[in-house]
């Protein structure tokens, strides 16, 4: 059996939208999947971010794509697993979400499972991942409002502005999920809560009716954002350096960090330079890359053996 696979990268949140949020982003894991006849396992990885991909068993598509097979009692066959990766990992911007989504659908073809439902796939990746925005906007694409119900994923796809563009600010200096989820308080004030609340209901509101005006009050955040800056020197002056571009509808901290992502109607040729120079000045480097939306989920083809 030859398998192909295509996952979008993701940002979450978008500020008030903690865990429950996600937005499918134009940068793009590929993943070729190959049953050999013989034992043994081969994984070559390539692509702009492909040095921070593990080639041994600990890759996370293939330790995915071995938990979904041994799940259903199917014990793994020789394989050759071929990468392209192009989304930055350990950024906030859904590296490990869609790893995971291309795991599980691989998983499940190779258990011969031809006819994949995607709320079935988002869930199964929930469960692994943890929490369901980042794996929706993968599966989807688009914008996903994801919540997790009794071990299932109720998804709700949001309009994006046809016209939205965003620009990442993407530090060097790698920020893992779990140490971004330990800096959290273990408790938040109710009057956060409700901010959040306000700004989650503005926010969907907002993407729903076109809105793009809105669109800075209603990605403030009171309960991760100002943590998870504190994680890299300079990054919350370069957050405020972004908001008084020219032109910049918001800006948040894409998922757990540490890269800022920033939406434009239009953005000028120096577009998040002088954010870039604030966080040089802490000793941090960082690039800059422009992104879209993606409206496509994941994307899937196999051949049987």
């Amino acid at each position: 059996m030859k398998i192909a696979i295509e996952v979008p990268g993701s940002t979450s949140n978008l500020g008030p939208g903690f865990d429950c949020l996600g937005m499918a982003l134009d940068a793009l894991l590929h993943v070729e999947v190959e049953a050999l006849p013989h034992r043994g396992l081969e994984i070559r990885v390539g692509g702009p971010h492909a040095h921070d991909l593990p080639t041994q068993s600990d890759n996370l598509v293939y330790a995915t794509l071995l938990r979904v097979l041994r799940r259903r009692g199917v014990e793994p066959p020789g394989l050759r697993l071929r990468m392209q990766n192009a989304i930055p990992v350990a950024r906030g911007l859904g590296s490990s979400g869609a790893a995971i989504v291309a795991g599980v659908v691989a998983g499940r073809l190779l258990c011969g499972e031809a006819a994949l439902d995607r709320d079935e796939l988002t869930a199964e990746a929930a469960a692994i991942e943890g929490h369901p925005d980042n794996v929706a906007a993968s599966v989807h694409g688009g914008a996903v409002v994801a919540a997790s119900v009794d071990g299932h994923v109720h998804s709700t796809r949001l309009p994006i502005p046809p016209d939205l563009r965003m620009l990442l600010l993407i530090p060097d200096h790698p920020v893992s999920t779990q140490e971004a989820r330990a800096i959290l308080p273990p408790q938040v004030a109710l009057e956060d809560v409700v901010f959040n609340l306000a700004r989650m209901g503005s926010l969907c509101a907002a993407l729903a009716l076109g809105d793009p005006h809105s669109l800075k009050m209603a990605m403030q955040d009171r309960l991760h954002s100002r943590h998870r800056l504190a994680l890299v020197p300079g990054l919350a002056e370069a957050l405020e350096s972004l908001l008084q571009e020219s032109g910049c509808r918001a800006a948040t901290i894409s998922g757990s960090g540490p890269t800022l992502i920033a939406f434009f109607d239009e953005y000028p040729a120096h577009a998040g330079r002088a954010a870039a120079r604030l966080l040089q000045r802490h000793g941090v480097r960082s690039r800059i890359q422009s992104a879209r939306p993606r409206a496509h989920g994941a994307r899937w083809t196999h051949e049987p053996g």
